[in-house]
């Protein structure tokens, strides 16, 4: 049994495609409008359909205006992200991507719903009948309550200094807690008087996803940092300090927590496995999906009771684990995210025997978990847009019901699309996989949480460069891809991921899914008996196209440069545009816009500009990924990606800008030459630079 986290998400797998020798690499380079050379040798029916791939990307490429491509969170539908309970009856379910509230039944029957703020992603329930909902592009919470028949908005309150709200969680005496993602902060909030806040806060790390309160314990999983952070709340419901850390080398997908009858905190996790990545036969090697539970006594420091690796139990990239204690009898409840499989897990809280298990069949997606009390639990599925209710009054024979989600007014994503997600989201890539010895089974989320980035700093498997986890998201425009752009194109990609997916797991590459293997495919759309290779890989071209950036919460509800980001701007256009080019397409040098023009694009709702070209560059950012430097970066969603720089050794975009050297020739990022004639950032430059970055 391995445990680890490792970060090599498969962004890389295009940068270690040197160790993966393939007659179609060469045409990788070739523009993909290039027709076929006429020959008299045999046309191998790979190549042909590479062909038709490419000629389906340059068709949707030349229809596709970059500027209005709209921003994912509002473009796959209904997504429901959240659940939580009102009273024995009735449940709160937020819908991320219709930015809708519903009320469920004890069914998880749609009773009402409700149109929230843009991109509503978390509930706190106050009272039985009263709540608070909070999304990531808005600064404002509104309370809400619910009179048997309808929702009833209240009133609408704004955190101050602050541009959303990723996670809320209730706490004693009218307080509650709400993450900020953006700046990495948590803030205990109490409504003053009748439009503001009582609000305090701090810095808990980088990229903060979710939180919880038990009792009179705080966890929030700071997920890029790849921790949980347990605070001591008092009676009032401040927080009076950090009472236990519990840190792993990767990413914390999701945790759940309970108290004991002795005080003690059970505490539950799910991630990715704890040993050191293994490239040396050039497939993925340990990076298993793992849980771990813990336990932390009224006093000292939290014990590790077990882990168990999931995904060889069927169960991958876990992010809704469900705790529930009978005395001191526990059970863990893991439904996978990117797999058809839940495991339960029974075991003794004080007891060193492992753990009981039984594997079930279930539905890929689980995004949120609630127990609904006998013997049923709830899920939100934001991969499947449905709510699911899992019914265990025969344990052997758990019955499970899928709630479709109503899309309007956002509707779902096109068949081709939402396969496309689930190849990206589930082991479909790759489904002969195993964990046998250094082996996994893995998704693309496994190092690409939503699409973007998992704080890992990997090694590549090429001398000693190592790169940092890039998002996989707005590739689309952002051509060619990853850091050694190996890839001239998205058919490209589709071709080399499946491939290296499924290396070392003996199976041909090139393969058919049978639908009635994977039932749930049916919810997606998938209506043929049979999904060809040649499908497969268009699929998942066809939703690489859709899947770009979400919108900046900088930019939500805002129009203008402020004096500082303005001054910001002129200090971007002067020192960085030559190679972070204000671009719609990265390769495409005539879909620059100029500066004048740059406020409008970006603090439109797509925020599109790519902010990068196609040109190696050597900017001392060592070592290079290849033999001409690194193809310049995308800084778009700057924010949303940590740690900087290819080598992930700059912590902060104030460490970026303090290293930066440059004259009107040259430009270092990292290592510059001592040369007198080299300018540095002056305290105000960086100050205005920085904020100007945050708005990408």
């Amino acid at each position: 049994m391995r445990r680890g986290f490792v970060a090599l998400g498969l962004s890389a797998c295009a940068l270690t495609l040197a160790v993966v020798a393939h007659k179609t690499l060469a045409r990788a380079h070739a523009a993909p409008c290039s027709p076929p050379v006429a020959s008299h040798e045999p046309v191998d029916p790979i190549d042909a359909a590479r062909d038709r791939l490419a000629e389906f990307e340059r068709q949707r490429r030349q229809a596709t205006d970059f500027a209005r491509l709209p921003p994912a969170n509002l473009a796959h539908g209904a997504d429901p992200y959240a659940l939580a309970q009102l009273d024995d009856d009735h449940f709160v379910g937020v819908l991320r991507g219709a930015s809708m509230l519903v009320v469920l039944d004890r069914n998880l029957r749609e009773l009402t719903r409700a149109v929230v703020p843009e991109s509503a992603v978390t509930v706190a329930v106050t009272h039985a009948d009263e709540f608070w909902v909070g999304g990531e592009l808005s600064p404002a919470l509104t309370r809400y309550r619910f009179d048997g028949s309808r929702l009833i908005p209240l009133e609408s309150r704004k955190v101050p200094q602050i541009f959303g709200i990723r996670a809320l969680s209730a706490g004693p005496r009218g307080a509650f807690y709400a993450l900020d993602v953006h700046d990495g902060r948590l803030l205990t909030l109490r409504p003053r008087g009748k439009a503001d806040f009582e609000a305090s806060s701090r810095v808990v790390g980088h990229g903060p996803i979710s939180l919880r309160r038990v009792g009179s314990f705080l966890i929030v999983n700071a997920f890029l940092d790849h921790c949980l952070i347990v605070y001591r709340l008092n009676a009032r419901g401040d927080i009076e300090g950090e009472r236990a850390r519990i840190t792993h080398d990767g990413p914390i997908w999701g945790f759940d927590a309970a108290l004991t009858a002795r005080g003690e905190l059970a505490l539950s996790a799910t991630g990715v496995e704890d040993h050191p990545l293994d490239r040396s036969d050039g497939s993925f090697g340990n990076i298993d999906s793992f849980a771990f539970q813990y336990l932390l006594p009224r006093s000292g420091d939290a014990k590790l009771l077990w882990s168990a690796n999931t995904s060889e139990l069927g169960v991958v990239t876990p992010k809704a684990p469900l705790l529930r204690l009978d005395g001191d009898t526990a059970h863990l409840f893991v439904p996978g995210y990117g797999s058809d499989h839940a495991v339960e897990f029974s075991f003794e809280l004080h007891s060193s025997a492992a753990p009981a298990k039984t594997i079930e069949p279930f539905s890929p997606g689980a995004s949120a978990a609630l127990d609904l009390g006998l013997g049923r639990f709830g899920f939100a599925d934001p991969l499947l847009d449905a709510w699911l209710l899992r019914q265990t009054n025969d344990p052997l024979d758990p019955k499970i019901q899928m709630r479709p989600v109503e899309a309007e007014p956002t509707p779902r994503a096109p068949k081709d699309e939402r396969i496309g997600e689930a190849l990206f989201f589930t082991t479909l890539m790759a489904p002969g996989n195993s964990s046998e010895g250094k082996h996994s089974r893995f998704t693309c989320e496994t190092c690409h949480f939503e699409g973007y980035v998992d704080g890992r700093v990997h090694h590549t498997g090429r001398g000693d460069v190592r790169v940092s986890t890039k998002p996989l998201r707005g590739l689309f425009n952002n051509r060619p891809h990853f850091s050694r752009a190996l890839d001239a194109d998205l058919a490209s990609v589709a071709q080399h991921e499946f491939r290296v997916a499924g290396l070392g797991n003996g199976k041909d590459a090139w393969f058919s899914l049978r639908v009635e293997d994977f039932p749930w495919l049916a919810a997606l759309g998938a209506s043929d008996a049979e999904l060809d290779p040649e499908s497969l890989r268009r699929d998942l071209i066809a939703f690489l196209m859709g899947f770009s950036h979400t919108t900046n919460p900088a930019v939500a509800l805002r129009s203008s440069f402020s004096d500082s980001e303005r001054r910001g701007a002129v200090l971007f256009r002067d020192h960085c545009a030559r190679c972070h080019a204000a671009r719609f397409s990265t390769d495409v040098p005539a879909s620059a816009v100029p500066f004048e023009a740059w406020e409008a694009a970006i603090f439109s709702r797509e925020g599109a500009l790519v902010w990068a070209s196609a040109e190696y560059q050597k900017t001392g950012v060592t070592p290079y990924v290849h033999e001409l430097g690194a193809r310049t970066p995308s800084l778009r969603r700057l924010y949303a990606k940590w740690p900087h720089f290819t080598n992930g050794s700059a912590g902060s975009v104030a460490a970026v800008l303090s290293r930066a050297r440059f004259d009107g020739a040259r430009f270092f990022h990292d290592n510059a030459p001592a040369d007198p004639a080299l300018n540095a950032l002056s305290e105000s430059e960086a100050r205005d630079l920085g904020a100007f970055l945050d708005l990408l």
